[in-house]
């Protein structure tokens, strides 16, 4: 089963950043968009399909952390 998951890509891979990370639903363009929206975590979190939590995050600087919003 590991090995399988590893040739498939479905392992879980820590230190990966953003859409490196094969599990990634985000893209860095849509962080700079998330970190700009007003909107409450769960609106923001409804249209991109990942939690409110991760949104909060995003915004926090404490997920994807490399992408610069300048």
């Amino acid at each position: 089963n590991n090995r399988d998951k590893k040739l498939k890509g479905r392992a879980w891979c820590p230190g990966l950043p953003g859409t490196k990370h094969p599990s990634a639903k985000l893209k860095e363009a849509d962080i700079l968009v998330i970190r700009k929206d007003q909107r409450s975590s769960t609106a923001i979190a409804k249209e991109y399909q990942v939690s409110p939590s991760l949104i909060q995050r995003i915004k926090a600087k404490q997920a994807w952390k490399h992408v610069n919003s300048s």
